[in-house]
């Protein structure tokens, strides 16, 4: 969902939905479904408010790059097995080097 991305975005610009949806060339009604999770743009749309706001088409929709050192799958497999463990001190420094794990980047740079 776009709306609070587009909202934040919008605001940043000092627009009200009526300015942003002219220099958009779409009508407020449909700009604010757009604002209010009320509708998806298509593709083309998409385009177009990412172009507007100058962000990418991925950075719209909330998508980010995979850059993590292990999978999300494997960090539910080891929360799992961490879930397990009796010891409340050991689970609790386990917690916590799954989630460094989680947060390091991949090739190993630092970020």
């Amino acid at each position: 969902m776009i709306g609070k991305k587009i909202t934040e975005l919008r605001n940043k610009k000092g627009l009200t939905q009526l300015r942003a949806a002219k220099m958009l060339k779409m009508p407020r009604s449909t700009y604010s479904n757009y604002e209010l999770d009320k509708r998806e743009p298509d593709f083309e749309t998409a385009q177009k408010l990412a172009s507007f706001f100058g962000i990418s088409v991925d950075e719209l929709l909330g998508s980010t790059p995979k850059n993590n050192s292990i999978e999300e799958t494997e960090i539910k497999h080891y929360a799992n097995l961490i879930a397990n463990i009796e010891d409340p001190v050991k689970k609790a420094q386990a917690l916590a080097y799954l989630e460094f794990l989680a947060n390091s980047p991949a090739d190993g740079a630092k970020k």
